[in-house]
Order: structure tokens, then C-alpha cells, then sequence
């Protein structure tokens, strides 16, 4: 005589598309545990970069470097640092270098009516040319200066008068002209980002 009631050893037959549910959720965990172990890896490799700089490219920027992850490290507040060096000629002599290492509480006090002036200073592709010609030639006539943005001689005027007014540049002579130290740091923060 049989027993009336299933053995529990029996299988159940398979409910329809349960099993291809099962099939779905398994891989889809295989998914996510495969992603988990690449954004940890992601992580990790983050952390080991955490404050490091861009590996300098001489021993001018090694120590400038140097300085800089010092006053990082010795900071407690929230602190922005930048440096600059550069050559602009290919002799190997730095034509400017300068360091910063400024608290974001005071870096925000800066005016707004400041920031924009000098935005704007910025903001033409005539002021831009203006600017990389003084950058990479130094101090210049504004003929010289028209004649390489391709300036008429008031469009000329009205953009050095811009430039001048944000005290992005400034005059080194009778009629010629240069960046400030401003105007040098504005220029190659800019090209910098937009490289």
C-alpha cells in the first residue's frame, strides 16, 4: 500500500519561468559582486594617489613639490595649493615661479566684483591672444601686440584697457606693455585646464 501523501524527498516540479528567474538573479549577483571587487580595487588605487602631485618635471618643480605636500600635510583646515614655474624660452631659466598654499575660507573672501573682472578680462579670444602673445614673447608694443591678434588699432585699445583694468597687464614703457604676476598665473591656470 502507498501512502497518500508525497515524499518529501521527492522534486517539485518546477513552477514556468522560475527557473529562468533564478538563472537572471544569480548572474545579475555575479554582476554586481564583480563590480564591487572593481570599484574596491578603484578605491584602494585612489587612497594611494590621495594628495600626491603630477610627477615634476625637474628639480625646480621637485622642490617646489616638496614645499607644497609639506604645507598640505601641515594644514588642518580646507586649503587650496597651486604652484607655477615655467620657461618660456628654451634656455632652462625659469622665468617665474611662485607658490601657494591659501585656506579656502580666504580664498573665498576674494569679491565677487574681483573674480568677475578678471573673468571677463579673460573671456574673448582677442584677450586670449593678447595674453599667450605676452606669455610666451614677454612685454610688447601694442603695435606689435595688434599686428599678432589681428586687431584694429581701437579694438586693440578697448581690449588692453580691459586687460588693464582686471590688472591682468600693465604698462612696462611708453606704449608697451606686459603680464602682471596676476596676469601670468590667470594665463597659465587657463591654458593649464584647457590643455
Amino acid at each position: 500500500m502507498q501512502d497518500a501523501t508525497p515524499s518529501r524527498l521527492a522534486p517539485r516540479p518546477a513552477k514556468p519561468g522560475k527557473d529562468k528567474d533564478s538563472k537572471k538573479q544569480k548572474g545579475l549577483a555575479a554582476e554586481v559582486a564583480a563590480l564591487r571587487v572593481d570599484v574596491d580595487a578603484l578605491k584602494t588605487e585612489l587612497r594611494a594617489r590621495g594628495g600626491k602631485l603630477q610627477a615634476a618635471p625637474s628639480a625646480e618643480a621637485d622642490a617646489i613639490e616638496a614645499h607644497l605636500e609639506g604645507e598640505l600635510s601641515a594644514s588642518t583646515d580646507a586649503s587650496v595649493l597651486y604652484a607655477f614655474a615655467y620657461r618660456a624660452d628654451g634656455s632652462g631659466t625659469t622665468v617665474t615661479g611662485s607658490r601657494h598654499v591659501c585656506p579656502l575660507p580666504e580664498i573665498l573672501r576674494a569679491g565677487d566684483d574681483r573674480v568677475a573682472r578678471i573673468g571677463y578680462a579673460l573671456s574673448s579670444v582677442p584677450k586670449v591672444a593678447l595674453v599667450r602673445s605676452l606669455l610666451t614673447e614677454g612685454p610688447q608694443s601694442a603695435a606689435q601686440l595688434g599686428e599678432k591678434a589681428g586687431l584694429s588699432t581701437g579694438s586693440l585699445y578697448h581690449h588692453l584697457r580691459e586687460l588693464a583694468h582686471a590688472e591682468v597687464i600693465h604698462q612696462t614703457g611708453r606704449n608697451r606693455y606686459g603680464l602682471t604676476a596676476l596676469g601670468q598665473h590667470a594665463a597659465l591656470l587657463l591654458f593649464t585646464l584647457a590643455s
